[in-house]
């Protein structure tokens, strides 16, 4: 028996140095397998920069051609403008435009000198417009009121019925029923907005009856009103339509980006 146990003790001794030699060729093929997928990753990571930066650099040459053709057009409406004034069905066989046209046409390089004038700066107010444009529609404020408040659903959706919703989503969780509406104020309420059309977003619970965020989209461009006058004039209407009760304390926490 105990020749029998030093040989079965020594076949263990075998075992257990042959599965610690297929651990160590296991942790080297899991080593191998991590490298060659970290090597796919940085590939796909290069692929995908590079797509990136070719979407830039087409997105900055259209920008350019757009440039371009905005000066060609400026160009096309200036010298259509002054073809309304030079053609043979405008002003240039009257009386009181002979002066101008016999000094403009009479003088060597005056007409052409007069269209280039006009075509630059016809290109330098449709490019001023464009980038005022541009400019004003980026400066936005959006404001997160966090209330978290008991509300009447019956009060909501007769104040939501007098909304005109571009935008409803519905989510069903084990917290209750979460809506999310989202509407553009009308242009009849533009004055009590400050000269401007909001977007709201209401997040409340129908199930439970609370009222969680109010989010409003707001353009600083076309309207007047600070952060805090936008959170009045939203807390306002939502107490006239007795969707909130009233209180006496305001301290609702209010996060603004």
């Amino acid at each position: 028996m105990r020749h029998e146990l030093q040989r079965r003790v020594t076949d263990l001794h075998k075992n257990t140095k042959s599965s610690h030699h297929e651990l160590t060729i296991l942790r080297q093929m899991s080593e191998g397998m991590k490298e060659d997928r970290m090597f796919s990753l940085q590939e796909t990571l290069n692929q995908n920069t590079k797509m990136i930066a070719d979407i830039v650099q087409a997105n900055a040459e259209q920008s350019v051609c757009l440039t371009m053709m905005q000066v060609i057009l400026a160009g096309t409406l200036a010298f259509a403008v002054l073809d309304r004034f030079t053609g043979t069905w405008s002003v240039v066989n009257r009386e009181w435009a002979k002066d101008f046209i016999d000094l403009m046409l009479g003088t060597p390089y005056l007409w052409f000198i007069f269209n280039m004038i006009l075509w630059s700066v016809m290109g330098w107010f449709i490019g001023r417009t464009v980038r005022k444009k541009g400019s004003d529609k980026a400066l936005v404020m959006d404001i997160k009121c966090r209330l978290n408040e008991e509300c009447n659903i019956e009060m909501m959706d007769m104040y939501l019925s007098e909304k005109e919703i571009i935008s409803e989503n519905v989510r069903y969780d084990a917290s209750g029923i979460v809506q999310e509406i989202t509407w553009v104020e009308s242009s009849k309420r533009k004055t009590a907005w400050g000269g401007t059309c909001p977007r709201i977003t209401l997040l409340y619970d129908d199930e439970h009856g609370y009222l969680l965020d109010v989010l409003v989209h707001y353009s600083k461009a076309e309207g007047k009103l600070k952060p805090k006058e936008v959170r009045e004039a939203v807390m306002q209407e939502l107490l006239d339509y007795r969707v909130l009760p009233e209180r006496k304390d305001e301290d609702e926490e209010e996060d603004e980006e």
